[in-house]
């Protein structure tokens, strides 16, 4: 998704680790936030699910594989994919852990990524192009019921967001203490698919709010700052 600072979706950061780690070469067709419906059918691509009033929702991450000439849509379905198709490749859920590391994403990013949304938001709006602004605005005051400005301007409700997205990297980081006090990744020496989608958080955070990230990284002694840093190999903004 094209914005001022680059790649910034959390879930296509999540997408992009992936392709790295497995070393699968790919470009990327940038795209404003405001196109993703329209570019995704006119290539073929499948919806990734419905929205609220039962009309195809379309959204990015989606790949189009050259080789099986095949789209797949949502990161998790991706990754799946990619292991799947490509089982020779570093695999992203090692020892059948697709089901365990679906269940941790999911409730990481409850905890974590939507905690901090009302923190995030007002900085990470300025960094979308007109376009995506207009857009967003227009589409989320729906969702929310109320304007972007009363949500951020809400200094309780972003205080509180703050501590709860900091709750929840407490809690991350005790997961990944269960392989070690050292332990940087959850499932042992190297990342699987659930790292990733913690890194794209961070990417998230450092790219959308980096007084935030600058924050964060010192948490937990520093764990973060050490995650990412491990996790720089495998970034990619072709």
């Amino acid at each position: 998704m094209t914005t001022k600072v680059g790649a910034w979706s959390v879930n296509t950061w999540r997408t992009r680790y992936a392709l790295k780690y497995k070393g699968i070469p790919f470009t990327t067709t940038w795209l404003e936030l405001c196109d993703v419906e329209r570019e995704m059918i006119a290539a073929g691509a499948p919806p990734s699910g419905k929205w609220a009033d039962g009309r195809p929702k379309y959204t990015v991450p989606t790949i189009y594989d050259s080789l099986t000439k095949e789209y797949i849509t949502d990161c998790h379905e991706i990754a799946r994919y990619l292991d799947k198709t490509y089982p020779d490749k570093p695999l992203l859920f090692p020892h059948n852990t697709s089901g365990l590391q679906h269940v941790f994403t999911d409730t990481m990013f409850q905890k974590v990524a939507f905690a901090f949304f009302p923190a995030i938001l007002e900085h990470g709006f300025k960094i979308f192009n007109e376009r995506t602004q207009v857009y967003f605005r227009e589409t989320r005051e729906k969702i929310f019921g109320k304007t972007l400005e009363e949500i951020w301007g809400d200094e309780a409700a972003v205080k509180k967001a703050k501590a709860d997205g900091k709750e929840g990297l407490m809690w991350v980081d005790a997961m990944v203490k269960e392989n070690g006090d050292n332990a940087l990744f959850l499932l042992g020496d190297s990342p699987v698919d659930a790292d990733f989608a913690i890194a794209s958080v961070f990417q998230w955070i450092k790219k959308g709010y980096p007084a935030m990230w600058e924050e964060l990284k010192g948490l937990n002694g520093g764990r973060w700052a050490r995650f990412m840093e491990a996790m720089h190999q495998y970034e990619d903004e072709n």
